[in-house]
């Protein structure tokens, strides 16, 4: 039931971010929204397979669930402070951060590759040896592991961001003293 009811409000969260772009009704308010209740969702499925798991992934999966929502927050307050419509929109000197956001397959991909990872590792604790289950972790683990190098990415351009943004504000408070 859980497994059904995770992917379910997975698929919801993608429907509902199409149908606010579809039908004009994005705002910054919605976007930290999604992205507070995203990194929540996250957050609590992680927590659970952890105590499945087993306490020697306690500490890996602390790590994955900081980075994640560090990353998410640095980035939209970033995005916040330049007054910019999206934290989507990016211009970075992190290639692979433009090509993450810069393409929907890309982000994508590596969103349900992450996600489907952790779910297919909670499917192996109740159905272990399933060939399938195995052989799948083989696309999901690397596709899970290039999200997390992007969350990676995307913390540090937010902090340099926000560095440069910090910057720009004091040299032109000196040029108007």
């Amino acid at each position: 039931v859980f497994l059904a009811m995770y992917t379910i409000s997975f698929v919801l969260d993608a429907a509902d971010g199409m149908a606010a772009r579809a039908l004009d009704q994005c705002s910054r308010f919605g976007a930290i929204l999604d992205m507070v209740t995203d990194r929540a969702a996250t957050a609590g499925f992680l927590c659970i397979l952890s105590s499945l798991l087993g306490p020697h992934t306690a500490l890996p999966a602390a790590g994955l669930i900081a980075l994640d929502i560090m990353s998410h927050m640095v980035r939209i307050y970033s995005a916040a402070i330049l007054n910019e419509t999206s934290h989507k929109d990016v211009k970075s000197p992190f290639p692979f951060l433009n090509l993450y956001y810069g393409s929907r397959q890309v982000m994508g991909a590596l969103c349900v590759g992450q996600e489907f990872c952790y779910l297919v590792l909670y499917a192996m604790h109740f159905w272990p040896n399933v060939a399938l289950l195995e052989h799948s972790l083989y696309v999901l683990v690397p596709l899970c592991l290039m999200k997390q190098y992007a969350n990676v990415e995307q913390l540090i351009d937010g902090f340099r961001r926000i560095a440069i943004a910090d910057w720009e504000e004091r040299e032109a408070r000196k040029r108007h003293r």
